[in-house]
């Protein structure tokens, strides 16, 4: 398994996508059909292309099966899981996670395991100190590679790069995602899906 975020964020790129505002979910087994329903996801209502959305309460996700699970990305940053949706994917096949980045500079990684949310933080960079103790000791030193530390002297460092939050993702779920599966699943159509459900 890869630890290089900047690997990941220059696959991302290579495939078209910009990571300023983007959702990814990972999900460990499972397949795009169960993925779409539970995201609430219009399977059979495909949306080319997507930039052509313009309704701001819906976003579109695109989708893969993919080796160790399912890949799914949304470019609005808005259209994230709540986090019972998150335990809901993690009951598929052991694990889920998800991370999020949005203009207004939020990032949000969170992770489940067997139908129970592990860790979840609308900006997961900036927690205080002893949230950090439910963030799984296999992650714990890229999350800390990535955390700043509000309390300390000095200046505000902004932490790692944005994408620290999927190679902690593909760290959770254990789920291989290349290039190539990313330009698949955008030419296999957008299923819209509603946005601001994080806190439902």
């Amino acid at each position: 398994m890869d630890r290089d975020p900047s690997r990941y964020e220059a696959m991302f790129e290579d495939a078209g996508i910009d990571g300023e505002s983007l959702t990814v979910l990972l999900v460990r087994s499972g397949t795009r059909a169960d993925v779409l329903r539970l995201l609430g996801a219009e399977a059979e209502a495909d949306l080319a292309p997507y930039p052509d959305l313009e309704d701001v309460d819906y976003s579109g996700y695109a989708l893969a099966e993919v080796e160790g699970g399912v890949v799914a990305f949304e470019l609005t940053g808005y259209a994230d899981p709540s986090p019972r949706v998150l335990a809901a994917l993690s009951a598929l096949g052991g694990a889920a996670a998800v991370t999020r980045s949005d203009i207004q500079a939020h990032e949000r990684f969170g992770c489940a395991r067997d139908g129970v949310v592990v860790f979840d933080a609308d900006e997961y960079k900036y927690v205080k100190e002893q949230e950090k103790e439910s963030v799984p000791p296999e992650l714990r030193p890229m999350f800390d590679s990535a955390w700043v530390n509000l309390n300390a002297d000095g200046d505000d460092d902004e932490g790692g790069s944005g994408f620290v939050g999927y190679a902690m993702a593909a760290i959770h779920t254990g789920v291989v995602v290349t290039g190539e599966d990313l330009t698949r699943a955008a030419q296999q159509g957008w299923h819209r899906v509603r946005t601001l459900t994080y806190l439902e």
